[in-house]
Parts: C-alpha cells; structure tokens; sequence
C-alpha cells in the first residue's frame, strides 16, 4: 500500500466526523463543538499511526527488493569461494615452511610476507609481495618462435620482487638491497644504504647498480648467496606466495559474500 493512499484512507473518518459541522448553520454550541475536536483528536491519532506502519512495511519491502536484486551476485560468489575451497591444497613445500634458519611471517590480510634469520651478527629479513609477470604475457607474440623469451616464459611466467635488508644493531646503519628472481635466478636492481632511516628520503640512495663496475655487481650477488638468499629460498617464495594468493583470495570472497548478504 503507497503512503498516499494510507493516508487517504486514515483521513476518511476524520471527513466523515467533521462534514456535520462545515455546513452552514446558524450557531455552533459548545457540546457540538466539544464533539466535532473528539472526532477530529480521535481520526487524527489515526492519521499518524497508519504512515508509520506503512513505511516499515515499505522499508521491509525495499531490504527485501535489494537482497532479490543481490541474488546473481551471491549466488555467483558462493559458487566461486566453494570451487576454490574444494580445489585448494597446500603444497607440501609450503607446509614444511621455508629453509632453515629463515622463520616465516605471513599476516592473513597482508599482500606481503617476511623471511627473517641471523649471519653473524647481522639480522636479515627478506619481505617479498607475489607479482604476475603481465609483460610476458602482453609481448610473447613479439618474440620469435625458439627465443630466450620463451625459455624465460617456461621458467616461470611470474617475478618475486624482494628487499634484503641487512641490519647490525637496531641503531645501526641499514644495507638495503632491492632485487627481482624470474625463475630461478636473482637479478639485483639496486642497493641502498641508510644511515638514517628517519630521513630516508633526503639521503642519497646509491648509484645505478646496472652501471657498476661488473666485478662490484659479481660480488654483491656473491653477498646475498652467503646470507642465504639463493636458489633454494626462492623456489620456496614462488611456492609460498601462490599459496598465499589463493588463500588470500577465498579470503576476500568470504569477506564480500558476508558483506553483501547482510
């Protein structure tokens, strides 16, 4: 029922009370008068009384309308989150956890992750956030048939971006190191040193790494190596953050399924 017919009817009584006293009479006396403003208190309680009724029912309606509306979506994301849920498995290089000594940080809801160990009397922690390699994709046609690309391409066709970071001490100095692994093999693409980490932006962060000496770039993947970021931690970040992926993925449809449906 629209409020406007509510209302027209709610409002039928007080006409029907009130026609008696609009007509034309000589005099108005005070019992009719007291008659005519009961008629009109009791047809007005009436009038307010019915729109409140009928905008709950029409509110009612409208959440109603909306979860119908919601349907396809919902129906589409449960449809989804229970394929995932029912294809997913952890690898077992996963579930062992990383390489010793490195120890594992993975916060549900973080993009990144945090592999942290000891050399010396150094801390090292690597954080890493899991990129699909889209170029490969976008320019594999560009490529000859039996090109590096498509050796690259089998290899792996997505990239482990890294920062090593090197402390000696909390107070410290800190030796930064961004790198990216296609596959296998790391390729350092610069190193930072910082001896002030509160005022990082102002310091001056190193030279092109490309454009070093080449027995200086040798020796710096050398360094990495001996602190442990080598072939076998990488293989296991490939495996780790696909897992990651997907688990943050039935995540995120759990959280919006939820979301929507309430």
């Amino acid at each position: 029922m629209s409020v406007a017919r509510a209302l027209r009817r709610a409002a039928a009584p007080l006409r029907r009370c009130a026609a008696p006293y609009l007509v034309d009479q000589p005099t108005l006396t005070a019992a009719s008068g007291r008659s005519f403003t009961a008629a009109v208190e009791g047809s007005a309680a009436g009038v307010r009384s019915a729109p409140l009724w009928t905008l709950s029912r029409m509110a009612s309606t409208a959440r109603e309308v909306g979860r119908e509306s919601d349907g396809g979506l919902l129906s589409v994301l449960r449809a989804e989150l229970d394929h995932e849920r029912k294809t997913y498995s952890q690898p077992k290089e996963v579930s062992r956890g990383p390489p010793k000594p490195w120890t594992l940080t993975d916060k549900q809801g973080h993009a990144d992750i945090i592999l942290r160990r000891s050399h010396g009397q150094e801390d090292i922690a690597v954080t890493c956030v899991y990129q699909p390699d889209t170029y490969g994709e976008n320019h594999a046609d560009d490529e000859p048939e039996g090109s590096d690309q498509d050796e690259r391409d089998d290899e792996s066709a997505s990239c482990v971006n890294m920062t090593i970071t090197v402390n000696k001490g909390a107070d410290n100095p800190t030796l930064e190191i961004s790198a990216t692994s296609y596959g296998n093999e790391i390729s350092i693409d610069h190193v930072y040193f910082w001896e002030d980490k509160d005022s990082r932006d102002a310091l001056y962060d190193g030279p092109n790494f490309m454009q070093l000496d080449e027995e200086l770039q040798t020796q710096f993947e050398k360094y990495i190596k001996a602190r442990g970021v080598n072939r076998e931690l990488v293989s296991y970040l490939f495996q780790l953050l696909d897992d990651k992926e997907q688990r943050e993925y039935m995540r995120w449809l759990q959280k919006v399924e939820s979301f929507i449906k309430q």
